[in-house]
This record gives C-alpha cells, sequence and structure tokens, in this order.
C-alpha cells in the first residue's frame, strides 16, 4: 500500500509538472520564446523574467494577464527615460500583432514580479502562465540564469 501512494504521488507531481518541463511554447498561432529571469540577489522581493512572443497567427492578440506562485503578483512593465530619470511603469494589457514579434528584454518592456516568495536562484525553474485575450493560457517553464544576464542565450 505504501508503495502504491508513493507510485501516485510521483505520477501526480509528473503530470503537474509536464508544462514546466518545456523551454519554448506554443499556443495556437503564437510561440513563447526562451522565457528566463535573472536571479535575485539577497532578500530582493522583485525580480523580472523575459521573452519573446511571436505571433504566426490569422490575428492580432493581446497579453491580458500573468500568473505564477513564486509572486505576489505579476504584471508587465515598461522602462522610460524621462529627464534623465529611468522609470517603470505597468503597461496594461500588451499586442502582439499578427506577423510580428514582442520581445520583452532587459531595458524594454518586462515582467515583473512582486512580492517574491523566495530568491530566484540561477539553475532553477519555475511556472508562469500567460494569459492571451484570444489564445487563451499557457504555462511556461521560466529558467532562472545568472543575475548580470543581458540577455537571451539564444542566437
Amino acid at each position: 500500500m505504501k508503495h502504491i501512494a508513493t507510485l501516485t504521488m510521483i505520477i501526480v507531481g509528473l503530470i503537474f509538472t509536464a508544462p514546466v518541463l518545456a523551454q519554448d511554447a506554443t499556443l495556437g498561432g503564437l510561440t513563447i520564446v526562451d522565457p528566463w529571469a535573472r536571479a535575485t540577489i539577497g532578500k530582493a522581493r522583485a525580480g523580472a523574467v523575459y521573452m519573446t512572443i511571436v505571433n504566426n497567427g490569422d490575428s492580432d492578440d493581446r497579453v491580458m494577464a500573468i500568473e505564477t506562485p513564486v509572486a505576489r503578483k505579476a504584471v508587465i512593465h515598461s522602462i522610460e527615460m524621462s529627464s534623465g530619470v529611468m522609470k517603470m511603469r505597468p503597461t496594461g494589457p500588451v499586442a502582439v500583432n499578427q506577423g510580428g514579434t514582442t520581445a520583452l528584454q532587459p531595458g524594454g518592456l518586462h515582467v515583473m514580479l512582486m512580492g517574491l516568495q523566495e530568491p530566484l536562484r540561477e539553475g532553477e525553474r519555475f511556472p508562469l502562465t500567460l494569459t492571451f485575450e484570444k489564445a487563451g493560457s499557457i504555462t511556461l517553464a521560466v529558467t532562472v540564469r545568472h543575475f548580470a544576464a543581458k540577455r537571451s542565450e539564444r542566437p
């Protein structure tokens, strides 16, 4: 009986982590490429996630919501320079135009994780769910890279 319980826990664990095993993900005509985050330093309560969203679908779409169990809140922010001061601001829904690419990258649009439950540690992965206006929702595996990473590791 003990072995059955252990086997059941393993199977349930695999079912719930299956969406987290893939690096890139496809939802309808959308492809989410290389989702990654920087490791946080010390007891930082905020982090950032980056990725590229390619829309090969038949219509425009928009990122409407973002959720992750590693943070209290996740929203897309933009970075703007105003009077020599860099400011971050929430953007609201972000367009992913038909035939286009939306890049979330350091120094630009990015997913801001606020109220981190624990530090983001290099080499770990965590789930992040994007909800699109038309395509629906998809859960990604976000890879945590070095705290000084500046861009995607892909060419």
